[in-house]
């Protein structure tokens, strides 16, 4: 068995597949391997200070969640005398090998991401469908094989919980889904894209103070890449959160040239600003952040709520900005 999964003739076509693109970025960027394979993978996999640390036991209940609505089913499909059954037990002692196996190889490093333990769902959603099978087949024969059958059928409070608690959860899982859609995404950054992209041109400059929104350039689709302005100079902090911040300063360590275009510092920030000659500028930021520059709150706020704020300044609102005047020959 083990020489037949370890093929050679499928471990290089495994090989030849992967490797150039592992190769090439190497090539493009001097210090890849060791940034990808020793500290994404094994650094963070055995040392602490990454981010979502969370306790050992924290897949389980994930697990659950994620198995809804027929969490209630486990504990038929984990009991020792569905998986010791004679006729069944290969099938089920390997997903329930899969299953385990990733859940406590992934619950082992500090930290952990839900979309680490996602591999164990298929072995756990087999073992909850054949436990319920197994249930309607007991069920049927019970019916057919007169009293002799009915010792195996469950009972009906059995019945009840199951079945009940299955489609209570459902309906449950349900409405919730629908209510937390409806709550979050008036708030998501598509939905802030939708109410910026009428007045927005793909050729404006986008600016995130001391934030970044992954996903704001895939919908509005800018031409330049937006400018980034947070205290990048404090390096020491950025090295001890492992957060957004600390993945941008890094991806710059392998392209300087872009992170001096891209990273700003607020003093930068402000003399970039006064610099640019684009039509409009949009700053998306926390709204609190507004008090961090003191020409903010008197320009045109295009959206606004208790988190985030998104400004719009056009050529003539720069050429009205103190900083901007103050900084002209002479001014």
């Amino acid at each position: 068995m083990i020489p037949a999964l370890l093929s050679p003739p499928m471990i290089g076509l495994f090989f030849a597949v992967a490797a150039p693109w592992f190769v090439w970025m190497q090539i493009l960027y001097s210090g890849f391997w060791d940034y990808f394979f020793v500290y994404h993978h094994f650094q963070r996999f055995s040392q602490t200070g990454f981010s979502n640390a969370q306790p050992f036991w924290f897949y389980v209940p994930v697990l659950l969640l994620g198995a809804l609505p027929w969490s209630p089913w486990i504990v038929r499909a984990c009991s020792w005398k569905f998986l010791v059954d004679p006729e069944r037990v290969e099938i089920r002692s390997l997903m329930l090998v899969w299953m385990l196996g990733i859940l406590v190889f992934f619950s082992l490093p500090n930290s952990k991401l839900l979309g680490y333990v996602l591999p164990a769902l298929p072995p756990l959603a087999f073992l909850i469908a054949d436990a319920l099978l197994g249930w309607l087949q007991q069920r049927k024969e019970a019916a057919t094989d007169g009293a002799e059958g009915q010792e195996q059928q469950p009972s009906r409070a059995e019945r009840s919980l199951y079945l009940g608690g299955s489609l209570l959860l459902a309906g449950s899982l349900c409405v919730s889904l629908i209510a937390l859609v409806l709550v979050f995404d008036s708030t998501a950054t598509r939905s802030l894209s939708k109410q910026v992209e009428p007045l927005y041109s793909p050729d404006e400059q986008i600016v995130m103070i001391n934030e970044y929104e992954y996903d704001l350039p895939f919908y509005l689709r800018p031409v330049n890449d937006p400018w980034v302005v947070s205290g990048w100079q404090d390096v020491a902090a950025i090295a001890a959160h492992d957060n957004w911040r600390k993945e941008l300063y890094d991806a710059g360590q392998f392209d300087p040239a872009k992170m001096r275009a891209v990273l700003l510092l607020p003093g930068e920030f402000v003399a970039r600003l006064c610099a640019y000659t684009g039509a409009s500028l949009w700053m998306w930021g926390k709204t609190a952040q507004a008090q961090d520059y003191s020409f903010l709150p008197a320009q045109a706020i295009v959206f606004a709520d208790e988190k985030r704020t998104v400004w719009r300044l056009d050529a003539e609102q720069r050429r009205q900005l103190k900083d901007c005047q103050a900084a002209k020959p002479g001014g």
